[in-house]
């Protein structure tokens, strides 16, 4: 399911400088999303979505790939298609960010750490304040 190199190598040719752009920002939303697989206190699934964004402007083969992604495909498709964050994936990325905003002030001594804070903030009121089911789970109590 992933793209090849050749065939991305092929389609960056040919891409315009905006597409381009797409595919870069992207490709850093991802390394942010998949970073954050070793690094717990990184909201994952914001990133991931945000990625998932970026490569439908940019380029086909990569957003397919994302949406088909093991780890990742599952929020992906979960939000491109239905715009529902699932309530175990709230919990665990609020739990973690609290968890990271509280390291950063008392264990590391970040400094800035209030600009952490308020990055974690808005991903946290994005997280929660979505739908977390859609009208086919209701009906068939799927989470």
């Amino acid at each position: 399911m992933t793209p090849s190199l050749k065939v991305l190598k092929t389609e960056w040719k040919f891409k315009k400088t905006q597409e381009r752009i797409y595919i870069i920002a992207g490709g850093i939303s991802l390394a942010i999303a998949l970073a954050s697989l070793f690094i717990p206190v990184l909201p994952q699934i914001p990133f991931a979505i945000i990625a998932a964004y970026f490569f439908s402007k940019g380029s086909d083969h990569l957003h397919i790939w994302i949406r088909h992604h093991k780890h990742l495909g599952l929020p992906v498709r979960d939000w491109e298609d239905h715009k529902v964050i699932r309530p175990k994936t709230k919990i665990i990325s609020t739990i973690m960010m609290v968890g990271g905003a509280i390291l950063g002030h008392y264990k590391w001594g970040i400094p800035g750490a209030f600009y952490l804070d308020a990055l974690f903030l808005v991903c946290i009121v994005f997280v929660v304040t979505r739908r977390s089911k859609n009208f086919t789970q209701a009906i068939f109590g799927q989470s």
